[in-house]
């Protein structure tokens, strides 16, 4: 029994495991979509816009690790530039959202818009046609600049060319700027428009800032487990965690900040075409858990690392101390050669 549940019935290796995790949920997708048709889709928009932050978050990092350099950068270079490169798997992936659009949307059905004289004037823009050609837009924009930066980062390596280094600035610039008009209409298109009577000017730089935040944890964690295995012990140390982690504080308050805000203003005015989205999500029955994600958000992820603030420093040490302990090395040995305090 013990054999069995070791080896996961013969599939050892960790992608087969996930194989096997995949083909189950793909299972269940399929079933969810024969019975409940409207809601697999709705529950299948909220789970691809989770997984989509992660490669587009790499990608807003790797550019402006780019463009702005600094240590922290390089630590999670290879792991910004593996996330990018599964953007093409998401466009493949954003395949059901196209195909239910009629059951998502409510400007894409032609009998809501006859009724609708708003729906009318946002028909322009809010149509089944361009919304798919903004999508093939979109994923071009991003797989290219994903796809660039890769390439010319591996070159680097081999060549060891600078003007490589002043292609990827360049490149990181404007790819920035095409960045972030992307993806906030691209919010827009997908997500604000479930709601085509409400709007909002910071709703796309939200998401904006979510993805980053998620990608960035990401790839702190992945970067602690591979320093753990040693595979980061050369290049890696106390300081760049701290760097990452102040990166992370950063991002998780700005967060907070843009949240927040947009609820502050639409409360404090008041108007009935825009308290709509907030009243159906503070209701009786949502009020427990609307009103509260937000502030447990923000505690759960910005407590630890403002209280513990030799928590990210010590994490090399720790991880060192770990695999030395493994590997049967003298418990004196000091990771980095230092031996210096961390308190600031």
């Amino acid at each position: 029994m013990n054999g069995i549940r070791s080896s996961w019935f013969g599939f050892e290796s960790p992608p087969q495991r996930c194989l096997v995790v995949g083909a189950a949920g793909l299972l269940v997708c399929l079933a969810g979509a024969v019975f409940d048709a409207p809601q697999f889709f709705r529950s299948y928009l909220v789970a691809y816009l989770f997984a989509i932050g992660f490669p587009l978050g790499c990608l807003s990092l790797l550019m402006l690790h780019h463009l702005v350099g600094g240590n922290w950068g390089f630590v999670i270079q290879r792991l910004l530039e593996a996330g990018a490169r599964t953007l093409p798997l998401m466009a493949l992936l954003f395949v059901p959202i196209a195909v239910g659009a009629h059951e998502l949307y409510l400007w894409a059905r032609p009998e809501a818009v006859a009724a609708d004289p708003l729906l009318q004037q946002k028909s322009l823009y809010l149509n089944l046609p361009f919304f798919y050609g903004r999508a093939v837009f979109y994923f071009a924009v991003w797989i290219v600049l994903g796809r660039l930066l890769s390439n010319w980062s591996v070159e680097q390596d081999h060549s060891g060319d600078a003007d490589l280094t002043h292609r990827l600035q360049n490149l990181s610039g404007p790819g920035l700027v095409v960045y972030g008009l992307t993806v906030t209409f691209a919010m827009i298109d997908w997500v604000m428009s479930l709601e085509p009577h409400w709007n909002s000017t910071i709703y796309g730089m939200a998401f904006i800032l979510s993805d980053a935040l998620a990608a960035l944890a990401l790839v702190i964690c992945v970067a602690a487990a591979l320093f753990e295995q040693g595979r980061l012990a050369r290049i890696a140390g106390a300081d760049h965690f701290h760097d990452l982690g102040n990166l992370l504080l950063a991002f998780v308050m700005l967060w907070a900040y843009l949240g927040f805000s947009q609820f502050m203003i639409i409360w404090i005015e008041n108007l009935k075409e825009e308290i709509h989205w907030y009243l159906h999500r503070t209701t009786w029955a949502r009020w427990p858990a609307s009103a509260a994600s937000g502030r447990r958000y923000f505690c759960v992820t910005s407590t630890p690392i403002l209280w513990s603030r030799y928590a990210i420093p010590a994490l090399p040490r720790r991880l060192m101390r770990r695999r030395e302990c493994n590997h049967g090395n003298n418990a004196t040995q000091r990771p980095f050669g230092r031996t210096t305090s961390y308190r600031p």
